[in-house]
């Protein structure tokens, strides 16, 4: 299990922690064309009625992971939302209640 943010926007921004099983979350990147080998575990996802925003690592021109400062670069991605979030995924808002 791997813990993602939740970042929903429909009427006012909520932040919940989802866990969901790594093999639905690299099905649902996937489907958005994205590597989940590139993504940080744990990440941050924000879904909103459009669009999927994901850190990823910066990739270099060998397609190695950029390093900087003994750190790995991490970039923002943004793309449109193609697929639904996984309805299996268990929330836990901020305040710990599960929902």
């Amino acid at each position: 299990m791997t813990d993602y943010q939740l970042d929903r926007k429909p009427g006012g921004t909520i932040q919940i922690t989802t866990t969901v099983p790594l093999e639905m979350m690299q099905e649902f990147l996937r489907a958005h064309g994205i590597d989940a080998n590139y993504v940080p575990c744990p990440s941050t996802v924000t879904v909103s009625d459009e669009h999927l925003t994901v850190e990823t690592f910066v990739l270099g021109k060998d397609h190695r992971i950029v390093v900087a400062d003994g750190e790995a670069v991490r970039k923002r991605r943004t793309v449109e939302l193609q697929a639904p979030w996984p309805p299996q995924a268990t929330y836990v808002r901020k305040d710990g209640d599960r929902g």
